[in-house]
């Protein structure tokens, strides 16, 4: 059979605006569109995978926009708020949805995906147009032209691995989800972005389904059908690999649908987009299996990694990291939990009273050309020549590395810095070592651990200057949640200011998840599972500040006896003040207290402390 290619193209393009069905006889067949019975098809879904959300709090907006989803359906005069439509200078026209102040999701034939390459020339409208303003550069389909243009098509994102097309020509046959970046646009009443779905692929009538009616702005809505209700009992070999990868809605009438999405209360969810509409059902691509590449190339939408094993625990046996680790001389209601836990805060903080308290905390302080840095970082003892602290310490003003150890000086057992305290030990670093995977560049502060090491009996082990115990207890972060820990420094306080004598702070571990929904911008950049974690008592304004990196977060083991090192403080939320001191104005960056510290976990990089610390006793590696 020969085809006309003029009068087939229109065709086909007839057939993506309305979604319809084609059906041709080929010349060649092929294997894919073989006719087969449906039953052949029924292993399919049985072997259908499945797939948990990727978000994991469903009444948060976690991978979402903040109020995402939120509309009457039953205002149906200008359509739901994230609907858009985007026009090309040829004059094709595109469904959209806005999910975010800079993100767009739309699909298509990935023929027609190069109509975004010339991004410039693309015009988007959303939100309710002025009635008054009938021009129809402003107003389409009564949306208003946005003051915004696509910025980037991200890496030109093709997500597509199905081919829908019932037409064998090449390069014309794959749908396509395109997320598009676009310059940031002011949410209002009529312009918000739509969720995006956090649950499960396990569907079922209990769902409130409504189709996105493109051809009249409405949610029109839709019952949960078996999925072999849009197929037909002979059906082709494609359509079978189709099938347990799709959802199936009945609605009255024909509807011409772009999206499917599902109501949870009072929030739509984006839950899937077209594939084919039938009189009265239709058949969509469930997008849960593109969610995370959807992610990946949006800029400010953003979830939780995925949380792997921890890794094998070593146990270091009865005599611990290091001999006498963790222990300090007892006093009346000291070295408890109880104890810990009481603590006053380092932000609104109260100082430390007593010496020897906290005997493995190190101060560091750098000798430049120009004269010494004080207190710029925090270091724990863990050996009687080895010290753990953040890498990014190892940094200066200008991202420059430290290029001499020697520049590095060390201060043990010191609790008031304007006393003179026989309890004190100074001495020079010898070397350092960041660890192998630490990349200072790309600001996440992964891997963000050091050590460093001073020369052989430069330390005398006394009351007051004694090494922390390395962890050597479970691994798994939920086994320490909502445990009391301490950190201590001489970090910046409530006044922006470096305090004199030594300040602590009682924190608690929290979960990742319950981290992430502090602020999940800021920590889907910067929280990695297994990696760090979170710890602090925003409630109460807690928090570690500038200069306190590189300190131990501690926590005590009351069968044991002894305090071990969990964490190391590594990063957190930063903020600007205006500081006006005498005659003087100067803008500093601080901590942001109401939120949680990013704390490096120990236990991920034990054994290449193990490894390259200096008299730490070697543990052994469970299985």
């Amino acid at each position: 059979m020969k085809v006309d290619f003029t009068a087939f193209l229109i065709v086909l393009i007839l057939c993506f605006t309305l979604n319809c069905v084609l059906s041709f006889e080929l010349d060649e067949p092929n294997e894919k569109w073989k006719i087969i019975n449906f039953t052949d098809c029924w292993n399919v879904a049985e072997n259908k995978s499945v797939l948990p959300g990727l978000v994991f709090d469903e009444q948060q907006e976690n991978g979402s926009s903040t109020d995402c989803g939120k509309w009457d359906h039953k205002q149906n005069d200008t359509g739901p708020p994230w609907l858009l439509y985007m026009i090309d200078r040829d004059g094709n026209f595109f469904d959209g949805v806005i999910v975010s102040k800079k993100t767009i999701i739309t699909y298509g034939f990935d023929k027609l995906r190069g109509n975004f390459k010339n991004k410039e020339n693309i015009k988007i409208y959303g939100g309710q147009c002025d009635p008054s303003n009938n021009l129809s550069s402003l107003c389409f389909l009564k949306r208003n032209l946005l003051p915004t243009k696509v910025k980037i098509l991200e890496k030109e994102a093709n997500f597509s691995t199905f081919s829908l097309s019932l037409l064998k020509l090449e390069n014309f046959q794959e749908r396509t989800i395109i997320v598009l970046e676009i310059q940031d646009v002011q949410f209002s009443s009529s312009l918000k972005p739509v969720c995006l779905w956090n649950r499960g692929n396990q569907n079922d009538a209990s769902e409130m389904f409504f189709a996105q009616d493109h051809s009249t702005r409405s949610l029109v809505e839709a019952s949960f059908l078996a999925e072999e209700k849009c197929f037909n009992f002979k059906i082709s070999q494609m359509e079978c690999d189709l099938y347990g990868s799709t959802i199936c809605i009945g609605h009255e009438k024909l509807i011409q649908s772009g999206f499917l999405l599902i109501k949870r209360d009072d929030r739509f969810d984006l839950r899937a987009v077209s594939d084919m509409n039938f009189e009265t059902r239709s058949r969509y691509f469930d997008l849960l299996p593109f969610f995370r590449k959807i992610f990946a190339e949006s800029r400010d939408i953003k979830i939780l990694l995925e949380i792997s094993p921890p890794p094998k625990r070593i146990d270091f046996g009865d005599s611990q990291s290091f001999e006498e680790c963790g222990k300090i001389t007892r006093r009346p209601k000291r070295d408890t939990a109880d104890d810990i836990e009481s603590l006053p805060f380092i932000h609104n903080g109260n100082n430390v009273t007593t010496k020897g308290k906290d005997p493995w905390h190190a101060s560091l302080t750098l000798h430049t050309t120009i004269g010494p840095i004080y207190d710029f970082c925090g270091a724990t003892l863990i050996s009687k020549r080895a010290l753990v602290t953040a890498a990014h310490c190892l940094y200066v003003v200008g991202n420059k590395r430290i290029k001499e150890a020697q520049m590095i000086e060390v201060t043990l057992g010191m609790l008031n810095a304007l006393e003179i305290e026989d309890s004190r030990q100074f001495m020079r670093a010898k070397y350092y070592q960041l660890h192998p995977k630490y990349r200072h560049r790309q600001g996440t502060f992964k891997n963000d651990i050091a050590l460093i090491i001073v020369e052989n009996d430069s330390i005398k082990i006394t009351e007051f200057v004694k090494p922390l115990c390395l962890w050597n207890n479970e691994y798994e972060l939920e086994k320490i949640i909502n445990m009391p820990a301490k950190v201590v420094g001489w970090g910046l306080t409530e006044e922006h200011i470096q305090p004199n004598i030594l300040q602590e702070a009682s924190v608690k571990i929290v979960s990742y998840e319950e981290c992430l929904k502090k602020d999940p911008s800021f920590y889907s950049y910067n929280l990695r599972p297994n990696f760090n974690f979170c710890a602090g008592a925003p409630e109460t304004g807690t928090n570690p500040c500038k200069g306190d990196s590189g300190g131990g977060l501690v926590m005590y083991n009351t069968h044991l006896g002894r305090f071990f090192l969990r964490g190391v403080v590594s990063s957190g939320k930063s903020r600007k003040v205006i500081l006006a001191r005498d005659a003087d104005v100067e803008e500093i960056a601080t901590c942001t207290p109401d939120v949680y510290t990013l704390f490096t976990d120990v236990t991920s990089y034990i054994q290449w402390i193990m490894e390259n610390a200096p008299d730490i006793n070697k543990g052994k590696l469970q299985n």
